[in-house]
């Protein structure tokens, strides 16, 4: 189910890591969120922003994913 976390939050990536700094406290979970700019550069089709987007001579403007996808 992690793979559907960046479809449901609505950016390029989620990472969930184990931390011990500045916890939100959520009923008995503790919770902490980071929110970063994604690195790379962001897809013509799907506008998810990919470090490997730009790679490919044939699909310059296109991420791995939408490459994939077009082929």
């Amino acid at each position: 189910y992690f793979k559907f976390l960046p479809m449901i939050f609505i950016t390029s990536i989620v990472q969930l890591t184990k931390s011990a700094s500045d916890t939100l406290k959520v009923d008995s979970l503790k919770l902490s969120i980071e929110i970063l700019k994604a690195e790379g550069n962001k897809c013509q089709r799907c506008w998810n922003y990919d470090s490997k987007t730009g790679s490919d001579s044939i699909y310059p403007t296109l991420c791995p994913k939408c490459i994939s996808a077009v082929k």
